[in-house]
């Protein structure tokens, strides 16, 4: 939908919560972030970033690019040496 067609849609209708989330996933499918969706958008990143996390947690998440960090056994087990071996 282009920014003429999306326009036209009242705020807050399932359309234009629908037309939102095809433009998020079209912008993360292509390794966009919050800001690029935005922009996309054409609002301020923290109205997107409020979107998201309010009514699309899977989108806000794909693009805040949240991952589990990532830990060796060697983090998990060894406890930090206070005295000199």
């Amino acid at each position: 939908m282009s920014k003429e067609d999306s326009s036209s849609l009242e705020i807050g209708s399932p359309e234009w919560h629908a037309d939102r989330r095809r433009t998020g996933w079209a912008v993360a499918s292509e390794g966009g972030n919050l800001s690029d969706f935005a922009r996309a958008l054409g609002i301020k990143k923290q109205s997107a970033f409020k979107w998201a996390s309010r009514y699309a947690s899977d989108l806000h998440l794909s693009l805040i690019h949240i991952s589990e960090p990532t830990l060796s056994l060697i983090h998990i087990s060894e406890p930090t040496r206070r005295t000199p071996i």
